[in-house]
């Protein structure tokens, strides 16, 4: 037998003990926090003012107190807010805390684990605030959901996601997050950062489980047992007498409910007799109804029952298990069926991909195929499509495998992959394979089309995969991302959308999408960047739809051209018209396709690929890229008028060959070549960028970025678009439509794909870009990021920038900065664009400087470990710049001589909070052009 379980006893005491726990305090030094569920013997806890004691069914526990399991010892615990905790074997944990209010569900639950394996299923707390388990090597966060988490005797940590919102591991400084079930993330040092979230092998998956379930001997039937039993069966009849007066002052309705609850247990208690008792898990708790615990009734309970997914070892060959006869073999599949999920009016579209360099090729109908009517019911969605059938199994939420071609159905037959189905049963998407022909891949979504959508704040996704392409990055195919890894997770938040828009009449729903990706340092170094961003409309039947741009770069060759796409984008509509899925518009998916106002297609030829060699453009294809929710945090709003610097390269390219590398440096070398103004009543940005060649003479060009609004900008026009306001950190905007937008020496450019996007944080970099000792700066008021695209010249020759950047914020006059006085100490980052001989790459060091405002001469500024030099300069002149103010000074270092320009930026009340500026270095065949971010 394995745990010996009376479910409705410890429901009964948890009940009982619920009001107490919240106010009183235990002798034993901590209050009272839930009841043992079940045990297997050689689980002992003990609290820092008590003696250690065996834990047995139904006693309490307490707040710090530490449970200690053997090797033969397994404890499963319920806490007052419905959640459930499992301890398996040879395993150490510490209830460090929990404080929770029955009236509103809120509280705090936090544990630290030694060693050992660990299963929690999250309860109320959880739903509202991440309960959180320390390890040796990680702090683990789970919120709403169910975890798995083993320790090893090192420390090192594995924590699985099994259900709910998500579980973030934190190490080393650094978070990953996952939200897809099944999924792990492992820790193995403190000071390391955890891996990014990949899916769990099943083998340690089932081998933690079965630690946490396995069977173990019964205890001796002594005379200890039994006076526990009979203290059971005490605590049961006081339980049955305070609800027999309670249900007499009720009434009959609740007469009836208690002759319900009794008819329950005489069914459970049949089932005890004649089945061996089994193990219940956290699902079977967490699945048991505990009620008002402001009342002493008993609660209803939900009979729990262990279901059979496959015969186990010694089955017979009928399918049943030992002493199991055919019929009841019959009865529990069809329970499982029952159980499955289940939605009806499912609608999407699926899509094939012959060609990971083409994609779906979505012009095509029997390539890209929509569809409504589509039926979740027994484990399987199903939905016709003319004379054909989509038909694929879902066993549960979250990713799960695909079965045989055999359960399988699609226009051009069975396929094999993966599902993801939605927790509450309204969306789903598909990643399989075809059968017949394993190098065409399938695609496809199906959803409830959602009934409203927020009209405030943000909602935030996370763009999975493109299957399709084989692609990490969102619009970029293969091979232009082949070697390029991704730092963010794939459940990380990547995508927004700002909704309200009461604060203007020509407000828009921002929508933004980014990724960017720089692994490695010097000549080894990939690198790319991808932005999309427009507008959430609204259809001619209040339906919601996106309709927006995309542009991204990559660099695979060092010594060549970059790779630039430039694609329409929106979403993706079902067979009714409905884009978005899910409550509150959860669902989405993005695919490259021109719409009007009013979500009619009118191109769909593709995101336009122009590649390094040969003729510059390049066989278009087309990209998938599903959307889920993801959880991030809103920031700072502000309306603003900032002023800048940038630095970078451009690349003239001369029918698809490259020509010249320039480095690239702000026109008058003032703030005033970068000007970025956003309005957070029409969450818009407009911007302009006037640059040249850093290092000689050469064209000036200007690039005028993103939307025209009278109200928010004062242009003569409004245009809604490629502009994306979300918060301070979060914007970006892609180059004005129509002529003049993109000038090169005042001349307006024929055409053009050029976009800058925001960077908020270090860790959207990947791994390995960032040198030991070098902290990128988490400045608040300033803005910094990436820009670039491709500007077509005349005749067939044109400019291409792959990530230059760009620094900008709210800038006061010289007369606010001189009356500043004393030292302030500034630190940071510099990150700047490469030329090394024939290579051009992405570089970031440190920056630090010392400002004396009494005596700007004696001030000092440094870059440190920049492309593995460091360069150091004295003097830091402060002037007049228009209405602004800026300084400037010179570094040198490595044998390389250079010079900065810079100002400093205003924000909490302190004109001189940040400072950004530009810089740029050359010597020996090597020179560098970038941009500095500091705060003091």
């Amino acid at each position: 037998m394995g745990f010996s379980l009376s479910v409705r006893f410890v429901v009964l005491c948890l009940v009982l003990l619920a009001p107490l726990a919240v106010q009183a305090q235990s002798q034993r030094g901590g209050g009272v926090i839930g009841v043992t569920a079940a045990v297997n013997p050689n689980a002992i806890g003990a609290t820092p003012l008590s003696e250690p004691r065996l834990l047995e069914v139904g006693v309490h526990v307490f707040a710090n107190e530490r449970i200690v399991t053997t090797a033969g010892g397994q404890a499963q615990m319920l806490f007052i807010d419905e959640s459930a905790f499992t301890v398996g074997p040879n395993s150490e944990v510490v209830l460090d805390e929990f404080v929770f209010d029955p009236d509103t569900g809120t509280g705090k639950l936090a544990l630290t684990a030694a060693k050992g394996v660990f299963r929690f299923v999250g309860g109320k707390i959880s739903k509202n605030t991440p309960v959180t388990l320390k390890t040796p090597t990680a702090v683990i966060g789970i919120r709403g959901g169910i975890a798995l988490v083993n320790v090893q005797p090192d420390g090192a940590t594995r924590a699985t996601f099994l259900f709910g919102d998500q579980m973030t591991v934190v190490a080393g400084g650094v978070t990953q997050i996952a939200t897809r079930p099944g999924f792990a993330i492992t820790a193995a040092a403190s000071d390391q950062a955890p891996s990014p979230p990949a899916r769990a092998a099943p083998a340690q998956l089932n081998a933690a489980l079965i630690s946490l379930e396995r069977s173990a001997p019964p205890p001796a039937d002594d005379g200890d047992q039994q006076g526990g039993n009979q203290q059971q069966q005490v605590n049961g009849q006081e339980q049955a007498n305070d609800q027999q007066q309670d249900e007499q002052q009720q009434g009959q309705d609740d007469q009836q409910q208690e002759q319900d609850g009794q008819a329950q247990a005489q069914g459970d208690q049949s089932e005890q007799g004649n089945q061996q008792q089994q193990i219940p898990t956290d699902q079977d708790i967490a699945q048991t109804s505990i009620g008002d615990q402001s009342s002493r009734r008993a609660p209803r309970l939900i009979a729990w029952r262990r279901l059979s997914v496959g015969p186990p070892p010694g089955a017979s060959g009928d399918g049943s298990a030992p002493g199991e006869t055919a019929n009841e073999v019959q009865q529990n599949h069809n329970l499982q069926q029952n159980l499955a999920p289940s939605a009806t009016d499912l609608s999407g579209r699926i899509k094939r991909s012959a060609s990971r360099l083409v994609g779906t090729a979505d012009q095509s109908s029997t390539n890209n195929i929509a569809f409504s009517g589509g039926l979740l019911q027994f484990g399987s969605f199903s939905v016709p499509l003319g004379s054909n059938t989509l038909k694929f199994p879902v066993s549960g939420t979250g990713v799960t495998a695909v079965a045989s071609a055999a359960s399988t159905a699609s226009p051009n037959g069975g396929f094999t992959g993966n599902v993801f189905l939605s927790s509450n049963f309204q969306f789903a998407f598909l990643e399989g394979i075809e059968t017949a022909n394993t190098t065409t891949r399938i695609v496809a979504f199906a959803g409830k089309p959602s009934g409203s959508i927020p009209t405030s704040g943000v909602s935030y996704y996370a763009l999975q995969d493109d299957f399709g392409l084989d692609s990490p990055i969102p619009f970029l195919r293969f091979p232009d991302t082949s070697g390029i890894t991704v730092a963010q997770a794939e459940s990380a938040a990547d995508a927004a959308i700002y909704w309200d828009v009461s604060g203007s009449s020509t407000a828009q729903r921002s929508f933004e999408f980014r990724t960017i990706s720089i692994n490695g340092q010097g000549l080894t170094q990939k690198s790319a960047i991808s932005f999309g961003g427009g507008a959430v409309l609204l259809d001619s039947q209040g339906r919601p739809f996106i309709k927006g741009r995309a542009i991204g770069s990559a660099r695979q060759n060092l010594a060549g051209l970059p790779t630039v796409t430039d694609s329409d984008l929106s979403s993706a509509d079902d067979a009714l018209g409905n884009d978005f899925f899910g409550p509150n518009g959860s669902y989405f998916l993005l695919e490259s396709a021109s719409v009007n106002a009013n979500d009619a297609v009118t191109t769909n030829n593709g995101a336009t690929r122009f590649g390094p060699g040969g003729s510059p453009l390049t066989t278009s294809f087309f990209p998938n890229n599903v959307a889920v929710p993801a959880i991030s945090t809103l920031g700072a709003r502000s309306t603003r008028t900032m002023g800048g610097y940038l630095g970078g390269a451009y690349q003239s390219e001369v029918s698809g060959a490259l020509s010249t590398t320039t480095m690239l440096f702000g026109f008058n070398n003032d703030s005033f070549d970068v000007e970025i103004k956003t309005n957070a009543a029409a969450n818009k940005v407009r911007g302009s960028f006037k640059f040249v060649n850093a290092f000689g003479n050469g064209p000036t060009f200007q690039v005028i970025f993103g939307d025209k609004d009278v109200a928010a900008f004062g242009d003569g026009s409004n245009t809604t678009g490629d502009s994306v306001f979300i918060d301070n950190d979060n914007i970006a905007a892609g180059d004005q439509d129509g002529a003049g937008s993109v000038t090169i020496n005042a001349a307006a450019q024929n055409w053009s794909t050029v976009a800058f996007v925001s960077v908020s944080e270090a860790s959207e970099f990947s791994s390995g870009f960032i040198p030991s000792g070098v902290s990128v700066c988490d400045c608040k008021y300033l803005n910094w990021g990436f820009w670039g695209g491709r500007i077509t010249a005349t005749g067939s020759s044109s400019e291409i920038i792959h990530m230059a950047n760009y620094v900008a914020g709210e800038i006061a006059g010289i007369a606010a900065i001189n009356a500043v006085q004393g030292t302030a100490t500034y630190t940071g980052h510099a990150i700047g664009t490469v030329f090394n001989g024939t290579q051009v790459y992405q570089a970031i060091g440190g920056l630090s400087a010392t400002v004396n405002f009494d005596n700007a001469s004696a001030s000092t500024l440094n870059i440190t470990n920049f492309d593995g030099a460091n360069y150091s300069g004295t003097g830091l002149g402060i002037t007049s710049s228009g209405v602004r103010h800026r300084f400037m000074g010179s570094v040198a270092g490595a044998g390389r001589t250079g010079s900065y320009n810079g100002s400093f930026m205003s924000g909490g009340g302190d004109v001189a909070a940040e400072m950004g500026g530009e810089f740029k270095v050359s010597g020996g065949g090597y020179s560098a052009v970038g941009i500095f971010a500091a705060k003091k």
